[in-house]
């Protein structure tokens, strides 16, 4: 490599993580992307503290409290649920299907809730919808979701006008002060950028190789991601109203699919480790529906990444006899003949391999095409783990 004068230098390369986890007793395949999530939640928490976080609480529960009157004023609007307690999210019978109160609701540009219709085996048949008040809605939103009602439903003849709602046993309120911080934006600003100027950072030096969550991510990305067609997009809004944000995932989706040579991929999970689940329990379906639901072995080399482990046994492979270690060479790729010896034990047995590559000791698994292979002929399946994959995208298929 050369600095930024044209001089030759070397970069270090740093053991990574991965390769000190205590494999044997990994169970949790938590990783740092979805630690990241809870972080900003937590951060968000502090932001608002005590005081905010009561407010808020307290504006989305009035919210409810305020609206609902006018909704249960309706001819065939009624809460399904009229003897439970509630504190922001209610659940209403309709007498209509939910479905297509949503689909005209939406001509009104309004997310009136989420059918719940079929999640009640015990309701079978009913109509049910699930509304979710915030802090976020203002009175001109909650003047806009009472206005569809009535244009929906008829005024109700009997309606009552002494209508009592269902109070919350004293037992389920906090008695008092939950001790929750209140620390200003800045300084919270500044104590995350001290920590991360603690670490090797893409942003400022060259990277060693890593986990999948260290790799060079521009900043860009995090400017685009936080745009409010993508940050304010509700996880449960309906699909036609959500096609840009699905129209981006689709095109990565493809991209991906043409760099890799895979015939599909899926984005739907938003961490490594959730993708090495999703992965796992595909195999297991493939088995399942092959009637070779008996293969619950899985092959993990010791230089595979190192949530590999914990999601094996997440997946319900047996820690003692179904997640067996591949040894490595001194140069750290698989032991060829290692994993030779274990297939003859376990082939009828095996469910699959799971093999990082480039691996965690930073070198490319060449024997990867063999071992697929021999896998394949065993009946099993190949999964490759992709943390290090930037290192070979675009030169290896």
């Amino acid at each position: 490599a050369t600095d930024h004068a044209g001089r030759n230098c070397h970069v270090m390369v740093m053991s990574t993580r991965e390769q000190h986890i205590r494999k044997e007793r990994a169970t949790s395949n938590v990783c740092s992307n979805q630690a990241f999530l809870a972080t900003l939640a937590g951060v968000a928490t502090l932001a608002k503290g005590e005081s905010g976080m009561r407010d808020a609480l307290t504006a989305a529960r009035q919210s409810c409290l305020a609206t609902l009157p006018h909704l249960l004023a309706l001819d065939g609007v009624n809460l399904a649920f009229p003897e439970s307690p509630f504190f922001n999210e209610i659940v209403l019978r309709l007498n209509r299907p939910a479905a297509k109160v949503i689909a005209k609701a939406i001509k009104s540009d309004l997310h009136v809730g989420i059918d719940v219709s079929e999640r009640l085996p015990s309701n079978a048949g009913e109509n049910l919808l699930k509304i979710s008040f915030s802090d976020l809605a203002d009175e001109a939103a909650l003047e806009k979701l009472v206005a569809f009602f009535e244009d929906t439903f008829p005024a109700s003849e009997d309606a009552d006008a002494s209508l009592t709602l269902p109070e919350i046993p004293a037992k389920h309120l906090r008695q008092g002060a939950a001790g929750l911080p209140r620390i200003p934006e800045d300084e919270i600003r500044a104590y995350y950028r001290k920590l991360a100027e603690l670490n090797v950072s893409p942003d400022d030096a060259c990277y060693p190789l890593g986990s999948c969550t260290m790799k060079y991510n521009p900043l860009v990305n995090d400017w685009a991601a936080s745009l409010p067609g993508f940050a304010e997009v509700h996880p449960q809004a309906p699909a036609q109203d959500i096609q840009g944000p699905l129209e981006v995932l689709h095109e990565i989706q493809e991209w991906f699919a043409k760099i890799t040579g895979l015939p599909a991929v899926t984005t739907q999970p938003v961490a490594g480790a959730q993708g090495e689940l999703v992965g796992l329990k595909l195999f297991q379906a493939y088995h399942r529906d092959r009637g070779e639901s008996h293969r619950d072995v899985v092959f993990i080399p010791k230089s595979a990444h190192g949530t590999n482990f914990a999601t094996a046994v997440m997946a319900g492979f047996a820690p003692s006899n179904g997640i067996i270690h591949l040894e490595a060479l001194p140069d750290g790729r698989i032991d060829s003949a290692d994993f030779d010896a274990k297939l003859a034990v376990h082939g009828d047995r095996l469910c699959g391999v799971m093999v990082t590559n480039p691996n965690t000791s930073g070198v490319f698994e060449t024997d990867f095409q063999s071992i697929a292979d021999k896998v394949h002929a065993a009946g099993g399946l190949v999964y490759m783990d992709g943390a290090n994959m930037n290192a070979i995208a675009g030169h290896v298929d």
